[in-house]
Protein backbone atom coordinates (compact mmCIF):
# COMPACT_ATOMS: atom_id res chain seq x y z
CA UNK A 1 0.00 0.00 0.00
CA UNK A 2 1.20 2.97 -0.71
CA UNK A 3 -0.74 5.50 1.63
CA UNK A 4 0.44 5.23 5.07
CA UNK A 5 -2.69 6.45 6.48
CA UNK A 6 -3.97 3.61 5.18
CA UNK A 7 -1.68 0.76 6.28
CA UNK A 8 -2.42 1.96 9.45
CA UNK A 9 -5.85 1.16 9.60
CA UNK A 10 -5.53 -1.85 7.95
CA UNK A 11 -3.83 -4.72 9.99
CA UNK A 12 -5.06 -8.45 10.27
CA UNK A 13 -8.59 -6.66 10.05
CA UNK A 14 -9.86 -3.99 8.65
CA UNK A 15 -11.58 -1.65 11.10
CA UNK A 16 -13.06 1.84 11.53
CA UNK A 17 -10.89 4.15 13.83
CA UNK A 18 -12.77 5.41 16.05
CA UNK A 19 -10.28 5.94 19.53
CA UNK A 20 -9.70 9.66 18.22
CA UNK A 21 -13.34 10.66 18.62
CA UNK A 22 -12.46 12.66 21.55
CA UNK A 23 -15.23 15.30 22.94
CA UNK A 24 -17.96 16.13 21.06
CA UNK A 25 -19.94 19.44 21.03
CA UNK A 26 -23.96 19.02 21.55
CA UNK A 27 -26.60 20.88 22.17
CA UNK A 28 -29.59 20.39 24.16
CA UNK A 29 -32.76 21.85 25.21
CA UNK A 30 -34.01 20.58 28.84
CA UNK A 31 -36.68 22.84 30.62
CA UNK A 32 -36.69 25.57 28.14
CA UNK A 33 -32.87 26.15 28.70
CA UNK A 34 -30.18 25.62 25.77
CA UNK A 35 -27.09 24.17 26.57
CA UNK A 36 -23.66 23.74 24.43
CA UNK A 37 -21.72 21.13 26.11
CA UNK A 38 -18.33 19.22 25.14
CA UNK A 39 -18.81 15.43 25.45
CA UNK A 40 -17.31 12.21 26.27
CA UNK A 41 -17.81 9.25 28.11
CA UNK A 42 -15.90 10.65 31.09
CA UNK A 43 -18.26 13.77 31.11
CA UNK A 44 -21.11 11.44 30.95
CA UNK A 45 -19.85 9.23 34.05
CA UNK A 46 -19.52 12.44 35.78
CA UNK A 47 -22.60 13.62 34.85
CA UNK A 48 -24.61 10.50 36.41
CA UNK A 49 -22.40 10.28 39.50
CA UNK A 50 -22.73 13.77 39.98
CA UNK A 51 -26.64 13.25 40.23
CA UNK A 52 -26.41 10.41 41.88
CA UNK A 53 -24.04 11.91 44.73
CA UNK A 54 -26.00 14.98 44.96
CA UNK A 55 -29.94 13.79 44.87
CA UNK A 56 -29.90 10.37 46.18
CA UNK A 57 -29.01 9.16 49.64
CA UNK A 58 -28.02 5.75 50.75
CA UNK A 59 -30.16 3.96 53.46
CA UNK A 60 -28.97 1.06 54.95
CA UNK A 61 -30.31 -2.13 53.60
CA UNK A 62 -32.70 -0.49 51.50
CA UNK A 63 -30.22 1.33 48.80
CA UNK A 64 -30.24 4.62 47.28
CA UNK A 65 -33.19 7.01 47.72
CA UNK A 66 -34.83 10.18 46.83
CA UNK A 67 -36.13 13.02 49.45
CA UNK A 68 -39.79 14.14 48.37
CA UNK A 69 -38.08 17.83 48.15
CA UNK A 70 -35.35 16.66 45.44
CA UNK A 71 -37.85 14.98 43.15
CA UNK A 72 -38.41 17.45 41.17
CA UNK A 73 -34.70 18.45 40.87
CA UNK A 74 -33.66 14.62 40.28
CA UNK A 75 -36.70 14.35 37.55
CA UNK A 76 -34.88 17.65 35.93
CA UNK A 77 -31.26 16.41 36.06
CA UNK A 78 -32.51 12.53 35.02
CA UNK A 79 -34.54 14.19 31.61
CA UNK A 80 -31.20 16.52 31.26
CA UNK A 81 -29.02 13.42 31.15
CA UNK A 82 -31.35 11.73 28.63
CA UNK A 83 -30.75 14.76 25.98
CA UNK A 84 -27.45 14.53 26.66
CA UNK A 85 -26.81 10.91 25.85
CA UNK A 86 -29.43 11.04 23.19
CA UNK A 87 -27.31 13.69 21.38
CA UNK A 88 -23.99 12.63 22.50
CA UNK A 89 -25.10 8.76 20.52
CA UNK A 90 -26.30 10.88 17.58
CA UNK A 91 -23.04 12.89 17.21
CA UNK A 92 -21.15 10.30 17.77
CA UNK A 93 -22.86 7.92 15.26
CA UNK A 94 -22.22 11.09 12.35
CA UNK A 95 -18.89 10.76 13.45
CA UNK A 96 -18.31 7.24 12.79
CA UNK A 97 -20.26 7.61 9.53
CA UNK A 98 -18.39 10.17 8.38
CA UNK A 99 -14.60 8.11 9.37
CA UNK A 100 -16.46 4.61 7.31
CA UNK A 101 -16.70 7.33 4.60
CA UNK A 102 -13.62 8.34 4.63
CA UNK A 103 -12.04 4.98 5.08
CA UNK A 104 -13.97 3.63 2.35
CA UNK A 105 -12.53 6.54 -0.13
CA UNK A 106 -9.06 5.96 1.22
CA UNK A 107 -9.56 2.14 0.65
CA UNK A 108 -10.98 2.29 -3.11
CA UNK A 109 -8.97 4.89 -4.23
CA UNK A 110 -5.81 2.88 -3.41
CA UNK A 111 -7.17 -0.38 -5.02
CA UNK A 112 -8.94 1.02 -8.03
CA UNK A 113 -6.16 0.83 -10.41
CA UNK A 114 -5.17 -2.82 -9.36
CA UNK A 115 -8.85 -3.87 -9.81
CA UNK A 116 -9.04 -2.33 -12.92
CA UNK A 117 -6.03 -4.02 -14.54
CA UNK A 118 -7.01 -7.51 -12.48
CA UNK A 119 -10.59 -7.51 -11.25
CA UNK A 120 -11.03 -9.43 -8.15
CA UNK A 121 -13.08 -12.77 -9.02
CA UNK A 122 -16.39 -11.93 -7.13
CA UNK A 123 -16.89 -9.16 -9.39
CA UNK A 124 -15.62 -11.13 -12.73
CA UNK A 125 -18.60 -13.47 -12.13
CA UNK A 126 -20.89 -10.11 -12.29
CA UNK A 127 -19.57 -8.14 -15.50
CA UNK A 128 -17.22 -9.53 -17.86
CA UNK A 129 -15.33 -7.08 -18.10
CA UNK A 130 -15.66 -4.50 -14.77
CA UNK A 131 -15.83 -0.89 -15.47
CA UNK A 132 -13.80 1.81 -13.34
CA UNK A 133 -17.23 2.93 -12.07
CA UNK A 134 -18.72 -0.64 -11.17
CA UNK A 135 -15.41 -1.53 -9.41
CA UNK A 136 -15.08 1.66 -7.11
CA UNK A 137 -19.34 1.39 -6.89
CA UNK A 138 -19.57 -2.00 -6.08
CA UNK A 139 -16.31 -1.91 -3.20
CA UNK A 140 -17.98 0.95 -1.44
CA UNK A 141 -20.49 -0.99 0.37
Amino acid sequence: MASEDLKEKVTGSIRTPIDGIGKLEIKIEVGGKIETLKVDEKFLQSERQEIEEALTHVMPKRGRIILRADRGAFDYHVERFIEIVTAYQQAVSQQIEGERSSFQKSFVDEFLSRWTTSPPERLKRRWKEPRKEQLARSNRG
